[in-house]
């Protein structure tokens, strides 16, 4: 793919050049130079999001040739209920401007950097009988459509059928049992290739896991005293000071994420060892995340029957003290370029259904109890009270930017992130912190589900093949 950005700039220039051969006047060589820079550079941004789609997502840059720049705007429209970005291509040669512009599919995925269930900013309360449940995530399970397989030796490849292969990306790795492979296809079934020479024939029985790495170790590097730079594919839903572990054969080894560099590549992450790193992480070993239950920059209290599973931290260096680093660890961006992309609506048109994973921005309080239901994510700028959930409960990520109690039946599966009122300190009265309330009810009021982050993670329209859906001259 970097080839193809490089072809595209050379065709380009090369085109460029050949203009200076046309007949015409100045004026008219202007113009076909001005449309010719502006076309190559909505090509060069093509296909540079062809190889990383979340470039249209971010502040767009300029595109220069021969000497002449072209700049971009972009806007998020609908069309039919389906989010799209329309960005056009100015450039301007000899006193000659041209515009070109072209509408592409909306993907914004956010990277979800949440460290327990429920991550809040303010203090926490939970009472009664209510349940807040972390775990510690590595994989997650995939359900294999075919029976017993046996792989011979030398096998380098092979096929493997698992319901919705298209949600596992190119490029990730799977576990077959004890056996870690590379995915190469997703098409109609999983094409994978075995990350280490498979030497005598592997009997792989009709129940056995198949299981998504979400962490896969690449390689490791920069072994220097307890620190260690680990390579990985993604380093979404990552965050500094969180807890890892490895576990090599019998051997577990432990550390913090000291430093997390995403515009790398590979990805990387520093750890921090509570012993020596490992001397040996084969390629695709998983690493094991640490999800908290509840994560606090002030403190948590637990009173009544209430408990919160896996652990949790107040005073925690895991909770930004600054709510624009909170928010920009979740969604990527800060709340300028968020709001541009999504406009929001006014309390009085959420009835508290999200579908399809879709994303909801609410611009005010939502002074009304809140019954959830359905799948996505739900941003609210100011207070929002959540006192129930449909029977099916609902699955996403709540994003409070104010204050947030919860209470009655509401299940939440996903993650719950609270703000809070900005200025902390100052704060007086029960709207200074977060209530989780409400009568057990065999399941927990906020429970971390894996499988919904990495849904949500995938943004909206996540299977929708990248190209140019319309394309015209200004």
């Amino acid at each position: 793919m970097v080839l193809m950005v490089v072809f595209v700039s050379l065709l380009a220039a090369t085109s460029y050049m050949a203009l200076g051969a046309l007949k015409g006047n100045a004026s008219e060589r202007a113009v076909f130079q001005a449309f010719l820079i502006a076309e190559s550079a909505l090509d060069t941004l093509e296909a540079q999001a062809k190889q990383d789609r979340s470039i249209l997502c971010r502040a767009l840059t300029n595109y220069s040739l021969a000497g002449h720049t072209a700049t971009f705007t972009k806007e998020v429209i609908q069309e039919s209920g389906t989010r799209r970005f329309r960005i056009t291509a100015t450039a301007t040669v000899g006193g000659a401007t041209a515009r070109v512009q072209g509408v592409y599919p909306y993907h914004c995925p956010f990277p979800l950097g949440v460290p327990a269930a429920l991550t809040s900013r303010p203090r926490i309360e939970v009472s009664g009988n209510a349940e807040i449940n972390g775990q510690n995530v590595s994989t997650l399970n995939l359900t294999r459509t075919q029976g017993a397989q046996t792989l011979l030796n030398g096998l380098t490849s092979y096929s493997l059928s698992v319901e919705n292969p298209s949600q596992v990306p190119i490029g990730s790795y799977v576990r077959v049992g004890a056996h870690i492979f590379k995915v190469a296809g997703n098409q109609n079934t999983l094409t994978l290739l075995p990350t280490s020479p498979i030497s005598s024939p592997l009997s792989i029985a009709s129940g056995t896991n198949v299981e998504l790495i979400l962490y896969p170790v690449l390689q490791q590097s920069g072994i220097s005293g307890t620190y260690s730079t680990i390579a990985l594919p993604t380093t979404e839903g990552l965050v500094v000071n969180q807890t890892i572990s490895v576990t090599i054969g019998n051997q577990t080894y432990t550390g913090q994420i000291a430093e997390i560099n995403a515009g790398s590549n590979p990805k990387t992450i520093r750890i921090s060892w509570q012993t020596s790193p490992p001397s040996n992480l084969p390629e695709g070993t998983p690493l094991s995340v640490t999800v908290l239950g509840a994560a606090s920059n002030l403190t948590i209290s637990v009173q009544g029957n209430a408990q919160i599973t896996n652990g949790y931290q107040q005073n925690s260096s895991l909770v930004p003290s600054n709510p624009d680093d909170l928010f920009y660890m979740v969604f990527g961006m800060d709340k300028t370029t968020f709001r541009a992309l999504y406009p929001g609506i006014s309390p009085g048109q959420f009835n508290g259904n999200l579908r399809n994973w879709e994303t909801i921005v609410v611009n005010q309080s939502i002074t009304s109890n809140v019954v959830l239901c359905g799948s996505g994510i739900l941003v609210v700028f100011g207070e929002l009270k959540v006192n129930g959930t449909c029977d099916s409960g609902f699955e996403g990520l709540v994003y409070v930017a104010g204050d947030y109690d919860q209470q009655g039946n509401a299940q939440i599966r996903g993650a719950v992130v609270v703000e809070g009122v900005a200025d902390l300190q100052g704060c007086k009265g029960d709207d200074c912190w977060t209530n989780i309330a409400g009568t057990g009810q065999r399941q927990g009021k906020i429970t971390f589900d894996p499988w919904v982050m990495y849904r949500l993670r995938s943004g909206e329209q996540a299977s929708e093949t990248f190209q140019r859906l319309r394309w015209r001259r200004l």
